[in-house]
């Protein structure tokens, strides 16, 4: 019962199971008891939550038991492979099926990076944030994506973690009207990239990302010299190194600096 209290929204049965320890005869004796509520879900498993004032106790139970570091570190767990997760299925062809997903365990997930920021866990804290920035991004709320980019950032996750962060920073300054801290935030992340070593195909992938973005950064704010420039520069990095995707947005670009 207890357990609960680090769902701060409606929870799955994997959920319950993989951080309470619990099964489903152990939910439903508690749903049995009004203690737990559950909550049909159209094409889905059903979703388990409970009163804020019930979850309330519950927390100070957890809190009492000596249990609540363990439980908050399961619960980071969990939400941070679904983040993994959200990051790939938000950014493909079932984008809106991921969309619908991620905001079921939107509570969840905002919570998880909580708990991971303060734990100082700064590759779960990065995944979880790059995921919410996903969503905010999808859902127009520009912000946000500037607001957990940033509390992310702080706490210097790896490389290319780093630099994914700050070009979904720079996007989000430049849909804020902020076009000079954006392209700060674009620069930012070309000097992380720079700093990398090993320059593989991962490497590549958040250049190509970093150096495209930035492109349509000069495209929308009418700088057409600089942007005929870069699309120059990355024509054969593109070829070499791009993903399908890539590929698909450089001809876009091209297409615009031809006026096309």
């Amino acid at each position: 019962f207890r357990r609960l209290a680090a769902f701060p929204g409606g929870v799955s049965l994997e959920a319950v199971d993989d951080v309470c320890e619990a099964d489903l005869d152990d939910l439903l004796s508690l749903v049995a008891k009004s203690l737990v509520r559950q909550t049909a879900v159209d094409g889905g498993e059903p979703r388990y939550w409970m009163l804020e004032t019930i979850r309330e106790f519950a927390a100070d139970e957890l809190t009492a038991s000596g249990e609540r570091a363990a439980v908050e570190e399961r619960h980071t767990g969990f939400f941070s492979v679904l983040a993994g997760e959200a990051r790939e299925g938000l950014e493909g062809a079932r984008s809106g099926e991921w969309l619908a997903r991620v905001e079921l365990d939107l509570a969840n997930l905002r919570a998880a990076f909580a708990h991971a920021k303060q734990a100082g866990r700064r590759d779960a804290a990065a995944t979880l944030a790059t995921a919410l920035s996903l969503r905010h991004f999808l859902r127009g709320r520009y912000s946000e994506v500037e607001e957990v980019s940033r509390r992310a950032i702080e706490l210097d996750p790896e490389p290319l973690e780093r630099a994914a962060l700050q070009g979904g920073l720079a996007r989000s300054l430049r849909l804020q009207g902020r076009p000079r801290e954006a392209l700060d935030a674009f620069e930012a992340a070309e000097l992380t990239l720079e700093g990398v070593a090993d320059r593989g195909s991962a490497w590549w992938e958040q250049w190509l990302d970093v150096e495209l973005a930035k492109a349509s950064f000069y495209y929308f704010e009418n700088r057409q010299e600089e942007l005929a420039a870069l699309v120059e520069e990355l024509e054969p990095l593109v070829a070499r190194h791009g993903s399908a995707v890539q590929e698909l947005d450089f001809l876009h670009l091209q297409a615009v600096v031809a006026g096309e």
